[in-house]
């Protein structure tokens, strides 16, 4: 008890000393009232009192003035600057009242400093422009402080050596207050370029028949699209901006006002040739894209917000770095410390749990106002946590501006595809050899039809089709039609599900046909075979593409037959040059499964509606935070983190254009060919049609309907002279679904009869003998004299 009682009295010493003790130190740490930063604002209003004075003493008056004085100092040691000196004492004071406000942050130091060191070399340039070649003082424009300066320089490294000093330090101060380098006034000046002549020969080419004033528009620049490209260089010089955006887009021949897949006779075509394609003209068939300014305010008052929200929630933290991407823009933030008091009365400084910071999610999105914000934490490589916030406008990511970035030119593959841009601008991009397949999932609206798109338009930008051959498949008969009629197509995009099977069984024995191939060459992979067929004269094997849209509309209709020919092919077609890419806007586990999962390590989540779907597609959460509309979460094969991305945007326009330079240049060639082509005259003309193989599809879908017990079951019923699925069962040992395929097959063909009921046996027919006929066993006539 007594023990017990020590402990009860020894605590109310613990608590009451520290109060004490801080109740001594609050009032002895108690602030003067005249401080520092009151000084500072007393001199800011004083600074900016004399700058407005000074403005009003230059207005013309003819009554005297006391200021005069005063103006005639800033006469003499200004020169002309004293016009700005008003404007110059009014800004600083204003900075010296404004440093601490978090809402209108001042300029930072540098910026002060640029501006002081280019209004001083230019009174010095002035000095010295009116005292060149001059002996004594001359003229006194820039003042003394131009004129002290100028003379020092000149003493120091001569005439020519000061101008060079004084250009020299004018043009950093510049920089420095516009915060801009060296590098980003070469990539403005890169932008101030007239329109080349080439591209738009090319577009004319590509097009057949265009009018007189598209040819114009394409060749010959305008006077005001002069003056409009020189403006936005000016401005882009001017403003601040760290972003990729859209450009305006060049204007570009439009195609033919009647559809090329409708009116376009599609070309024969083999699966390989040695026709003379062309590559089509990206740069003239796309539209560029323009850098859109940021708001440097709005960054730092959501990295205030960021860091008070936190701190009010107990977890200090402080944001060191700030990327800004198309849609989002990423705060680094680092942990900071807290103390925290151990058993013992000890306070130990502890780092903040990074567990601390993604517990207030939704308390960061409430604080800034924002519809969704994902924290990745930490981020890779680096020592802070992520939290991404949603631009207020954002900027749609081109596939004209990252296919002529320098990192996707200098991919040398011929499977290379431009998916788009991340957080931190860089261009997000994939060798599709390498992958080797992608599957792709959103919900509807996501965008996830447009990056297949523009996966597509990368890979016809690059590949002529002696190099690639495409196979779609389309059930929604809207988003791949379009391409029907371009000489990369095997076949027609497959609208019909009962198609697809038979499309996949053939994809699996052309891959086992090239495995042939590869074992009498004895080579490896198809990179390898090219390379011997060339060397030996032969034609070498193209890349083949299989797309599949609407994966859960498949698995649906067969999902057994789907499931083991798309698993087959994904792990064995990579060597063959066959890839896959898959896309579903309902990814459950019954659409993607374990296996499929398990050979589609590359793969693209769109925004998706439940934590469920993200974790099925990429096993992990972060889908169901994304904002939608090309929005999307990246996973390489090489790789297992995720990058999130802006995807390309291609409009209808430019699939137009690129569907339109195919279809138009297969059409010349296969004129051509048939031109030289001797035919006897009494041969009527017949248009082109390309050649497909769904003759071979339909064999391959029917012989897909048959067992290979099917004999064996034939056998046992006519032996029995009865059939029924439990019989099936015993005799084959099979499951009930195979046995009961089995009877429905026999009774398709005719071997046994109909079902006569429940715990009945079936009847079976005699070999030869049709049902119903007068020697069928299972026929009786009675049931006629009945009726």
């Amino acid at each position: 008890m007594a023990s017990k009682a020590a402990t009860t009295t020894k605590g109310p010493k613990q608590k009451r000393s520290p109060s004490t003790k801080n109740k001594g130190q609050s009032h002895k740490a108690e602030p003067p009232f005249i401080t520092l930063d009151r000084l500072i604002d007393f001199a800011g209003i004083l600074i900016a009192l004399v700058g407005v004075l000074t403005g009003l003493a230059m207005i013309p008056s003819s009554e005297p003035s006391l200021a005069q004085p005063w103006l005639d100092f800033l006469s003499r040691v200004l020169g002309v600057g004293t016009f700005a000196s008003p404007f110059a004492m009014l800004g600083f004071g204003v900075w010296l009242m404004a440093r601490r406000f978090e809402n209108a942050p001042a300029p930072p130091w540098y910026r002060l400093l640029g501006g002081f060191l280019f209004a001083l070399s230019l009174l010095a340039l002035i000095a010295l422009y009116e005292n060149w070649g001059v002996e004594g003082e001359a003229a006194n424009s820039g003042g003394l402080l131009g004129f002290y300066l100028m003379s020092l320089l000149v003493l120091a490294v001569g005439r020519v050596g000061a101008l060079v000093v004084l250009l020299f330090i004018n043009l950093q101060g510049l920089l420095f207050l516009l915060e801009r380098s060296l590098a980003d006034v070469g990539r403005a000046l890169s932008h101030l370029r007239l329109p080349r002549r080439a591209p738009a020969a090319l577009a004319r080419d590509a097009f057949t028949g265009p009018d007189t004033r598209n040819a114009i528009q394409l060749s010959l620049p305008s006077i005001i699209e002069v003056r409009e490209q020189t403006r936005a260089w000016w401005e882009q010089f001017v403003r601040l901006s760290e972003s990729t955006g859209s450009r305006k887009p060049t204007p570009v021949a439009p195609p033919t006002p009647n559809s090329p897949t409708a009116t376009t006779p599609p070309m024969s075509s083999s699966f390989v040739s040695d026709t003379p394609w062309r590559l089509p003209p990206w740069p003239s068939l796309l539209e560029e894209s323009l850098d859109t300014d940021v708001n440097l305010n709005d960054i730092r008052t959501k990295a205030i917000i960021i860091e008070e929200t936190l701190a009010h929630f107990g977890v200090p933290a402080r944001v060191i770095e700030v990327n800004r991407g198309p849609t989002v823009t990423q705060y680094g933030v680092e942990p900071g410390f807290i103390r925290k008091q151990m058993r013992g009365g000890v306070e130990r400084t502890m780092k903040v749990k990074v567990s601390a910071i993604t517990h207030l999610q939704n308390d960061l999105a409430l604080a800034l106002s924002a519809a969704r914000i994902r924290i990745e934490a930490p981020v890779p490589g680096q020592n802070y946590v992520g939290i991404e916030v949603p631009n207020d406008h954002a900027t749609a990511v081109t596939l004209h501006g990252t296919m002529e970035s320098e990192e996707f030119q200098a991919l040398a593959a011929p499977l290379k595809v431009a998916l788009g841009r991340d957080v931190m601008g860089n261009i997000v991009m994939a060798d599709l050899a390498k992958m080797p397949h992608l599957l792709i999932a959103g919900s509807t609206g996501s965008g996830k039809s447009v990056c297949i798109n523009s996966i597509i338009c990368c890979l016809l930008c690059n590949n002529t089709p002696d190099q690639l051959k495409l196979l779609m498949v389309d059930p929604k008969m809207v988003e791949l039609v379009g391409y029907n009629g371009i000489p990369h197509l095997i076949v027609p995009v497959v609208t019909e599900l009962d198609r697809v099977v038979g499309l996949l069984r053939w994809t699996v024995t052309e891959m086992e046909r090239r495995y042939k191939l590869f074992s009498e060459r004895r080579v490896r992979n198809l990179e390898g075979y090219n390379s011997k067929a060339l060397k030996e004269g032969q034609k070498p094997l193209p890349y083949l593409v299989l797309i599949i849209d609407k994966l859960a509309d498949l698995m649906m209709a067969a999902a057994d037959q789907v499931e083991s020919m798309i698993c087959r092919l994904a792990q064995m077609a990579r060597a063959t040059g066959i890839h896959l890419i898959l896309a579903t806007q309902r990814p459950s586990v019954d659409v993607v499964t374990g296996l499929i999962k398990a050979n589609f390590p590359a793969r693209i989540a769109f925004a998706v509606t439940s934590l469920v779907d993200s974790r099925v597609i990429l096993d992990r959460s972060g889908a169901e935070a994304l904002l939608g509309r090309g929005d999307m979460l990246y996973i390489g094969s090489d790789s297992s983190v995720l990058r999130r991305a802006q995807g390309c945007y291609v409009s209808d326009r430019e699939l137009e254009r690129i569907n339109h330079f195919w279809l138009e240049q297969a059409t010349e060639l296969a004129r051509g060919a048939q031109s030289r082509k001797v035919t006897p005259k009494s041969e009527s003309h017949v248009d082109p049609v390309q050649e497909v193989l769904w003759d071979d599809l339909l064999e391959s879908e029917e012989e897909a309907l048959e067992d290979p017990m099917l004999v064996q079951a034939r056998e046992i019923v006519r032996k029995a002279g009865s059939a029924s699925v439990s019989m099936l069962q015993r005799r084959l040992r099979v499951g009930y679904a195979r046995a009961a395929r089995l009877i429905d097959i026999m009774e398709e063909e005719g071997t046994i009869g109909t079902s006569e009921g429940p715990g009945k046996t079936r009847a079976v027919h005699r070999e030869g003998v049709e049902p119903g006929s007068d020697d069928d066993p299972g026929f009786d006539p009675a049931w006629i004299n009945e009726e």
